[in-house]
């Protein structure tokens, strides 16, 4: 339960309670088939619909997928809507109806307070506090089921799939051996979702239970990935390796996959952004010819960041196109994308050596002055920016 009694308390219970859920969505241990199975039939009983007789469990998200299409195009019914997306706008609305009584709270708190919360409300408060910090990290890579063209062991899922079927499903899932992009039907992301259900929970937490969200929040503690139908559910695996940045906000690795499934479904991801095997390979063997090369926008400009703005102002020819007393700005045309432009400006604190560390930031291409530009990094006007001491 949450007391209101002031502002470093509630920052704290939710520094508390983020973390809970960051655990969950970052959590690589083998899940509980039992727990994840009794959690699926509270949401589907709470639904008002019989739970499923019968659970398939796969390694990957992507295993995962396969073995959903296939009882999709057996006609099993998909009753993700049910299960899911009503039971969530349900409590979403009850949960924050129960907190109507700390309107405007925030106000209360004095001066000192209101800039952490930035907020006027107890659901602001949450949502700001709780949500933002894990939206970054759950939703980030390839945590979101996408992109699926990487190395996989294709027989080997429905394989696993396939043991666990019935001959008539069979036949239809050796039919299915390609899936390379998102389903159109529902399914949850399980304690993935933490972005959503981390702020819900919390409000949860400061009042009396409410039924519908009893499903939600205990299938995202227990399952990973899962697809409901009509007394059929798929249930996927978590993560083995999960891989984050050095803040620990987002899925990346440049030197191998940032996600490992139980199967081997490799997922490469950068700085949050999934990114093609070839970034990674990129960064053992960085050359100018193979950024000039690549065809994907997304992939080259990952490219072009490992190999570094200022070695790639050098080696691919980038020209100056203006230069003032606050730096100098370079461009270089790029097929298939907008052009590169870069601004390049000196560090005003000498290195021990008594040089200048040059840094190279990327701007828009319609930067005209690196002023402009300089305008443009602190969210100004050109004509209001005019700094009188550079610190």
């Amino acid at each position: 339960m949450i007391v209101v009694e002031n502002a470093n308390s509630i920052l704290e219970a939710m520094r508390r309670h983020s973390d809970q859920w960051r655990k969950c969505a970052l959590s690589t241990e083998t899940l509980s088939k039992e727990g994840a199975q009794d959690a699926v039939s509270q949401a589907y009983s709470i639904a008002g619909l019989q739970p499923p007789s019968r659970f398939v469990w796969v390694n990957s998200p992507l295993a995962g997928a396969l073995a959903a299409a296939a009882l999709l195009m057996i006609r099993y019914k998909n009753v993700g809507k049910q299960v899911i997306h009503k039971q969530f706008l349900k409590s979403n609305e009850k949960l924050w109806a129960g907190l109507k009584g700390e309107e405007g709270f925030c106000y209360l708190l004095g001066t000192k307070y209101r800039r952490p919360f930035a907020a006027t409300s107890m659901r602001d408060v949450i949502e700001l506090q709780i949500g933002r910090g894990l939206s970054r990290l759950s939703r980030s890579g390839s945590l979101v089921l996408a992109r699926s063209r990487f190395c996989f062991d294709w027989q080997g899922a429905l394989n696993e799939i396939s043991d666990q079927m019935t001959i008539e499903e069979q036949k239809v899932l050796n039919e299915w051996r390609y899936f390379s992009r998102s389903p159109n039907w529902n399914f949850s992301y399980g304690g993935m979702h933490a972005d959503f259900i981390s702020h819900l929970d919390c409000a949860q937490s400061a009042q009396p239970p409410v039924p519908e969200w009893q499903g939600i929040v205990s299938t995202a503690r227990h399952c990973g990935w899962w697809w409901p139908f009509q007394d059929i559910c798929v249930i996927s695996e978590r993560p083995k390796l999960i891989s984050l940045d050095d803040a620990g906000n987002r899925v990346h690795n440049e030197e191998g996959p940032a996600l490992v499934f139980r199967d081997n479904w490799k997922i490469f991801a950068r700085n949050g952004s999934v990114v093609s095997r070839r970034v990674t390979y990129f960064k053992k063997r960085p050359r100018i010819r193979d950024i000039e090369h690549e065809s994907n926008v997304e992939t080259r400009r990952h490219m072009i960041e490992i190999y570094g703005y200022e070695a790639y102002v050098k080696d691919a020819g980038a020209k100056v196109i203006a230069r003032d007393q606050y730096g100098a700005l370079f461009r270089k045309d790029q097929g298939g994308d907008e052009p590169l432009v870069l601004l390049c400006v000196d560090n005003s604190t000498p290195e021990p050596d008594g040089s200048y560390k040059k840094y190279y930031l990327r701007v828009p291409p319609n930067m005209r002055t690196p002023r402009e530009a300089v305008a443009w990094s602190f969210e100004m006007e050109v004509d209001a920016y005019s700094p009188v001491v550079e610190t």
